[in-house]
């Protein structure tokens, strides 16, 4: 095991917590009834849901997205445990949340569970709006605007987007992965240019662990 290793910080919210499902699942059981991606889209462009009269069904979900039941049964994103654990075996992994403010348990149950399905420690989760100041080798998110500005504040380091396609960020210069095979990859890339510079200075590796 090497003494010092890649710091990895990840966002978890579309990568680790599978958001859209998760929500969709909690408005399905709000309508009494499984709601699709598409009804969901026509339910969100009224001004308020017609369904349930005076409190719409949005209306109620949305409120039951504040109590601890929705965050500690988020369900994961496919693949990223086994994602996760071949990362957390390589690398020094951080995971950044954003915090929900008008709900004052959030931070605290997020931290539990991305301790259950992902056995991160909580020392090594923050909840925080502003995730550029995080300083590390590698910063992830699937949110582009959070990406580039981590990048501005942190030029020593590469800031990846994570599975985003969406038309206003196609042109932009930005590393963008699809999957945990390709994080890797980079991971291991970074690794050996990082080494590759401490060599030449005389310095200890900082490289990844072999998996």
């Amino acid at each position: 095991m090497r003494a010092k290793h890649i710091r990895i910080v990840m966002d978890d919210g579309g990568i680790l917590v599978d958001d859209e499902a998760s929500y969709l699942n909690l408005v399905s059981k709000v309508a009494g009834r499984p709601i699709s991606k598409k009804d969901l889209e026509k339910m969100t462009s009224r001004k308020r849901d017609s369904l349930e009269g005076k409190s719409g069904i949005i209306d109620l979900a949305n409120e039951e997205t504040l109590k601890p039941e929705f965050c500690r049964n988020m369900l994961a994103c496919a693949g990223a445990v086994e994602g996760m654990d071949a990362l957390m075996q390589a690398a020094d992994v951080y995971v950044a949340t954003t915090p929900v403010h008008n709900a004052p348990t959030w931070a605290h149950d997020r931290k539990l569970w991305l301790n259950a399905h992902f056995n991160i420690p909580e020392n090594k989760i923050v909840s925080l709006d502003d995730k550029f100041i995080l300083s590390a080798d590698i910063y992830v998110d699937n949110n582009a605007s959070r990406v580039l500005e981590w990048e501005d504040m942190n030029p020593q380091g590469l800031g990846v987007l994570w599975n985003e396609l969406s038309d206003e960020n196609r042109e932009s210069d930005l590393v963008r992965i699809f999957d945990w095979d390709s994080l890797m990859l980079l991971v291991k890339a970074v690794a050996r240019t990082r080494n590759a510079r401490r060599s030449r200075l005389g310095a200890p590796s900082c490289g990844i662990r072999d998996v």
